[in-house]
């Protein structure tokens, strides 16, 4: 028998009633948000997380109107009575978006207001289900953001925590790749997703508590929605994680998600058998009772981030700011947010490691290099560092000095356009030379060999992470100025009473060439060595005088 393609589990579960029309589609998507308002402590808005309305709203109240208008809310001239809660659509432009606020047309959107009929069917669909639900007012980025206007961006991004942390409901268009699909795409054919009834017949020695049961794809949450095309883009990353509730539109119908239950139509908790990791706000209290909590979330939030998609690589440290704000408003402001990393333990956030070598953009500065965020694709953190559960000698190798971070807005978490570290460290050099096809790095009389692919262990005690590619363009920089790679330890874990494993753990920097200046290095990688004990030439190598170098 071969190998279980995991697509087609199945799971056993009580079978229920799956409504067929769009009414009752809606009116249990109405009893799903109530029933989380009511009894889902968890998904209220955090009291540190001040209420206010968005900058725009639009306003869709009208059922039968065949437009629909914006009002600016913190105007006093608009004549329509702002109160009661508001939707937000989440979804894909595509390669062409026909209606949008631009300067030009923000008067006539004001005042005579939009066509409905103009609009793309996702945005369509958007205003008939808000109706449906009795919701006054609806938030679309494309309608509510200026978007020829760079400063009205800038302004509105940085509100997007309460954007979508004070959404009532936000609608995701979650199987379209752009604005055209609508809520409600029709699948030719049959549905692998439909639960499938099935009946047992009665049997006292069956410990069964019915004998009417559906089978259901086993990873249905995950392949509906975790894959689906709107969930690998970057932005959608803080919308689902700021809104306190969101339903999916698609194939099979609504999925509704809370941050405390996932469910379909067939009132089923999806959550049961689902692998997906669903990356909730922590709240305050949960934050005090274990410290832990906020390194281990970060990192993970971080991880599922950098895995998706952005159509510009300079919006990575702001497509994630949302989420920061928000987390800093509940941690409180003795966590200072810094280039995708934050103050407390900050040494050991600077122990990130790139999956992918390369990926930022030729001459557009959006980060320090010691921030994950100067690079491109997924990065990774060893979650148990991170939260300190290994016993660290943080202080002994590598002291943080002061820190400089320089933003578009003046606040830790606008546009970057300069930032660096200084610090004091010890500098081990760094010996990288080419043999044919091959490169040789060397660090205290250890040698590494590998094949130029960034990564490679030798005798299971060296493990070197480029940034990007290391080429002969390093090499050549590093042999002619005398040696201008270095390691540079930031700590090391101590043998335990259960175990005399060691390791250390260092960037790779390299010095920059600046006329007049000596001690600035930017970060080209990460250098990991393990051991089970440290010889005595070790020893002579890290304690050296510390040398006082900013990081850039």
């Amino acid at each position: 028998m071969g190998p279980l393609n995991e697509e087609v589990l199945i799971t056993l579960l009580p079978e229920t009633l799956v409504p067929s029309t769009a009414t009752s589609k809606l009116q249990h998507l109405n009893t799903w948000v109530q029933d989380c308002i009511s009894s889902h402590p968890t998904c209220r808005p955090p009291a540190s997380l001040r209420f206010r309305y968005p900058t725009r709203l639009l306003c869709v109240n009208q059922p039968g109107d065949t437009h629909i208008h914006l009002i600016e809310t913190t105007t006093t001239t608009t004549t329509t009575p702002i109160s009661g809660p508001y939707n937000v659509l989440s979804y894909r432009w595509g390669a062409f978006q026909p209606v949008k606020l631009l300067k030009l047309t923000r008067p006539t959107f004001l005042t005579t207001g939009i066509p409905i009929s103009s609009l793309p069917q996702t945005l369509m669909d958007a205003i008939t289900t808000t109706r449906a639900m009795s919701i006054s007012f609806l938030w679309i980025d494309a309608l509510c953001i200026i978007q020829d206007s760079p400063a009205d961006w800038a302004s509105e991004a940085r509100t997007m925590a309460d954007v979508y942390g004070h959404a009532h409901l936000s609608l995701a268009a979650s199987h379209n790749i752009d604005s055209t699909g609508g809520l409600f795409p029709k699948r030719s054919g049959s549905s692998r997703g439909q639960p499938i009834p099935i009946r047992f017949p009665t049997n006292p020695e069956w410990a069964l508590p019915h004998h009417d049961f559906q089978l259901v794809e086993h990873n249905f949450w995950n392949n509906r929605v975790e894959d689906a095309p709107l969930n690998t883009r970057g932005w959608v990353v803080q919308e689902r994680i700021l809104a306190p509730r969101t339903v999916h539109f698609g194939f099979d119908g609504p999925l509704f998600e809370c941050r405390e239950t996932r469910l379909s139509l067939t009132r089923l908790d999806l959550s049961i058998g689902q692998s997906a990791r669903r990356l909730i706000l922590p709240v305050r209290a949960r934050l005090e009772r274990r410290p832990r909590a906020f390194a281990k979330y970060w990192a993970a939030v971080v991880q599922y981030y950098t895995g998706r998609d952005l159509s510009f690589g300079s919006d990575r440290p702001v497509a994630i700011a949302g989420i920061a704000r928000a987390l800093q408003a509940v941690a409180g402001k003795k966590m200072e947010y810094m280039a995708g990393m934050w103050s407390r333990g900050l040494l050991r956030w600077l122990l990130w490691e790139a999956a992918e070598r390369g990926g930022g953009e030729a001459g557009r500065y959006r980060a320090p290099s010691w921030s994950w965020l100067a690079v491109g694709g997924r990065v990774f953190y060893d979650t148990d560092l991170i939260q300190g559960f290994r016993y660290l000698k943080t202080g002994a190798h590598a002291k943080v000095v002061k820190w400089r971070l320089v933003t578009g807005d003046g606040t830790e978490f606008g546009a970057m356009t300069a930032g660096y570290l200084q610090l004091r460290v010890v500098l081990i050099p760094v010996d990288i030379e080419k043999d044919g096809t091959v490169f040789d790095a060397r660090l205290g009389g250890e040698s590494l060999s590998g094949t130029g692919l960034g990564r490679w262990i030798l005798e299971g005690h060296l493990s070197w992470s480029w940034d990007a590619e290391l080429d002969e363009a390093m090499v050549r920089r590093n042999n002619q100025q005398g040696g201008s790679i270095f390691a540079m330890p930031i700590m090391e874990t101590a043998p335990t009473k259960s175990s005399e494993d060691v390791c250390l753990y260092a960037l790779l920097i390299e010095r920059v060439n600046l006329r007049g200046q000596n001690d600035v290095y930017r970060r080209v990688g990460i250098l990991t060595v393990f051991g089970t004990t440290r010889e005595a030439k070790a020893d002579e190598v890290l304690d050296r005088d510390k040398t006082a170098i900013r990081l850039i």
